[in-house]
């Protein structure tokens, strides 16, 4: 799965956004979205990790 694919993913079912709100992003716009997804996604690995201590 490539990496654009992960983050629809991650859009998809924490967004809902459909296929088409992915594709109209432009750029910037999927850069920020993007930017904040992986900020997102390192905040869950923290608190898993501290679940797991």
């Amino acid at each position: 799965m490539d990496a654009d694919a992960v983050y629809y993913h991650f859009s998809l079912h924490n967004f809902y956004w459909t296929p088409e709100t992915w594709l109209s992003l432009e750029g910037r716009e999927k850069a920020l979205v993007i930017a904040s997804i992986k900020v997102e996604m390192a905040r869950r690995k923290k608190e898993q990790d501290k679940i797991k201590k």
